[in-house]
């Protein structure tokens, strides 16, 4: 259960988040990291399955922060994806869910290294692109604005934002492929 401060927090790094500042993306993600991982190992009991739910799940909460009008319950629906996808892949895998009376979900810290500096390349790779791309790129992957909004924000035809994204994704992708 968040406090009424954490709870705060996460509120403020949510309005940040949908005004394009990455660096409280990046906060958000190292502040609900260490939830994410404890939830999933405890339900797949392998860490590197663990990685890859933790990386679902902030790619899910990146695709779907737009669609958070109320932020009373960011943390029920982390927790509740988490679960989700930690049975997913239990269930591709063909392996059967461990018998333990007891699951803790507890948020003690597991982040490593790695996940850590994971999450500035991707923060870096970003910050990477111009300024237009930059914006059009959060605002379509982070903010989940449509074509037509991305047109009427950027008063852009379709075509060019299009091309756009794709110089950035492109931009993004060798980027973050040399990191």
């Amino acid at each position: 259960m968040l406090t009424q401060e954490e709870n705060d927090k996460i509120n403020i790094l949510l309005k940040q988040i949908e005004d394009n500042n990455l660096f409280a993306l990046a906060e958000l993600m190292d502040m609900k990291t260490p939830s994410i991982s404890t939830i999933a190992f405890n339900i797949l009991k392998n860490e590197s399955k663990s990685e890859e739910v933790v990386n679902s799940v902030l790619i899910a909460l990146i695709k779907n922060i737009h669609n958070f009008k109320s932020y009373k319950n960011i943390n029920g629906w982390i927790n509740s994806v988490t679960i989700n996808y930690s049975i997913d892949l239990l269930r591709k895998d063909n392996t059967e869910l461990p018998f333990n009376d007891e699951i803790a979900f507890d948020d003690e810290e597991l982040s490593n290294e790695s996940q850590i500096i994971e999450r500035l390349v991707i923060v870096s790779a970003i910050q990477s692109l111009d300024s237009l791309e930059r914006g059009i790129f959060i605002d379509k992957y982070v903010n989940g604005l449509h074509f037509t909004e991305l047109c009427k924000k950027y008063r852009k035809s379709i075509k060019a934002i299009r091309v756009i994204l794709k110089k950035a994704r492109d931009k993004f992708s060798e980027f973050y492929e040399k990191e």
